[in-house]
């Protein structure tokens, strides 16, 4: 997507082509001129910092859901796994715990092989 010369003239105001030789570090290359400005970003598929939030916005309006943390029950399991944890912090996975991940969404088939390899003790 061509970047336009509006778009230009947002991003970096009304400059004369002299006026663009720099070395640019994010591309990594002396930039000759406007012209040779553009074909830079094109090549690379690059936008203007600006061009690129509008562009973000226009793609996630109506996809973005705020985040309310966890469920109460999610919570609640949570503590309740805190509480069962030794001084050092370890959980001994009783069939309790391993019911409550279950009906939380977690993988158990992982934890079965760990605990048949002797991962937990």
């Amino acid at each position: 997507m061509p970047i336009s010369e509006k778009d230009m003239i947002k991003s970096f105001g009304h400059l004369e082509d002299h006026q663009y030789k720099h070395f640019n570090r994010a591309l990594g290359v002396q930039v000759q001129g406007k012209e040779h400005y553009k074909k830079l970003l094109d090549k690379g598929g690059y936008v203007p910092y600006e061009k690129g939030c509008e562009m973000a916005e226009k793609h996630n309006k109506g996809t973005y859901k705020p985040y309310n943390g966890l469920s109460k029950e999610a919570t609640s399991f949570i503590r309740e796994c805190k509480q069962m944890a030794d001084s050092k912090g370890n959980i001994a996975p009783s069939g309790r715990f391993i019911e409550g991940l279950k009906k939380h969404g977690v993988n158990i088939g992982a934890i079965e092989k760990f605990k048949s390899q002797g991962g937990f003790k």
